[in-house]
């Protein structure tokens, strides 16, 4: 599971320059100074890797130059160059440039982080990706301190190993405390990026999972589909 954390302005900046001189940009490595300032607590791709991840989708797919890099996505994909999934790869590797970071988890895990915060748990994992269920996660760890919510994580993770049988004795698990960081790590994570979420007005949230179409990323006006076929909301 990903939560990508894009900068709108950044975003709409590249989308809205024309496609030549963003290939050329990032073949130059002249557009750096658009990138937004990295998020110390998040995750992300160093600027030449996310260079080379655009240039290579680039010389996949001849699209036109002379367009807004938006509208040349959406006329390649009008004339059929370009397929739904394909557009939309195209537009999250430009999000993925344009964010300040991604909060990452693996799926087993999440359900852990996001149980506390549902008013049921989630019956399958596809829940955890509904935009209902993330407008619930961003309404209640507004309610709850980073420090409260991790303790509640653990907690919960703990409650759940005795129902299982499991010990929580680390000198009987040497795995139990590693574990626990883990989680620690993972939950101020995940509470840290809903909070730049909730607060920064130029902060959009997407939400997507590894190998998982493209087409399928975010929620609502942010959906990738969504913004190629009407474009920026």
């Amino acid at each position: 599971m990903e939560l990508l954390l894009i900068s709108k302005s950044s975003c709409r900046e590249l989308l809205n320059m024309k496609w030549s001189n963003v290939v050329t940009g990032m073949e130059e490595s002249s557009l750096r100074h658009l990138r937004p300032q990295p998020d110390e607590h998040l995750h992300r791709a160093f600027d030449v890797d996310g260079e080379a991840e655009i240039l290579d989708w680039a010389q996949l797919h001849d699209l036109d130059g002379e367009l807004s890099t938006l509208e040349a996505i959406q006329e390649a994909k009008s004339v059929r160059k370009l397929s739904l999934a394909n557009a939309c790869e195209g537009i999250l590797l430009l999000m993925r440039w344009s964010s300040i970071g991604y909060w990452e988890a693996w799926e087993g895990r999440s359900f852990l982080y996001f149980d506390l915060l549902l008013p049921e748990p989630a019956e399958d994992i596809q829940m955890l990706y509904h935009e209902d269920t993330w407008a619930i996660v961003k309404s209640e760890l507004a309610r709850r301190s980073a420090k409260e919510y991790t303790q509640q994580v653990v907690m919960d993770w703990m409650r759940r190993r005795k129902e299982l049988g499991e010990t929580i004795d680390e000198k009987s698990d040497p795995h139990i405390l590693p574990t626990m960081q883990s989680h620690t790590r993972l939950s101020e994570g995940l509470h840290h990026a809903v909070t730049q979420w909730n607060t920064r007005d130029d902060i959009e949230g997407i939400v997507g999972r590894e190998h998982l179409s493209a087409e399928k990323w975010g929620h609502d006006q942010w959906r990738l589909s969504t913004i190629v076929t009407t474009g920026l909301p």
